[in-house]
């Protein structure tokens, strides 16, 4: 039986001082000065949190995930239930080609699991991906 989260994380995300963006349009050789806002929901224990730009083949190995490149960053310990900002920069290679790609979250820990109002909370050890953006990349 397949057990499901309570809600996704919720991520807000500011890139050069613009709040709000859920898809930017950017060029090659473009610096990003990019804050995250990730509100973790009650009960949850995250043990690590990656934010990387994906292409969309992203899974989890025993040494974090895969599919994040770069890896921007990586907040590891716990991070308890409440607003956590992390801040961090990417400049678009100047080699990328236009393509589309995404912002990704991959947070790991022990998650609480839907049930019914009232019910106990249950944890499960899982891994969740999230984009948190799309960046449009033109040359």
């Amino acid at each position: 039986m397949m057990l499901q989260l309570v809600k996704p994380f919720g991520f807000s995300l500011t890139v050069n001082g613009r709040a709000g963006a859920r898809s930017l349009a950017v060029t090659t050789g473009q610096h990003l000065a990019m804050e995250v806002e990730v509100i973790i929901p009650a009960h949850a224990r995250v043990e690590n949190l990656w934010l990387g730009i994906s292409s969309g083949a992203d899974s989890m190995s025993k040494d974090g995930p895969r599919g994040l490149d770069p890896l921007l960053s990586h907040s590891h310990g716990a991070l308890r239930p409440g607003k956590h900002t992390i801040k961090f920069s990417w400049n678009v290679p100047t080699t990328m080609s236009p393509r589309s790609v995404s912002l990704t979250a991959v947070y790991a820990g022990m998650l609480p699991v839907a049930a019914p109002e009232g019910s106990p909370v249950r944890l499960t050890e899982a891994s969740v991906s999230h984009p948190v953006a799309e960046f449009v990349v033109s040359g």
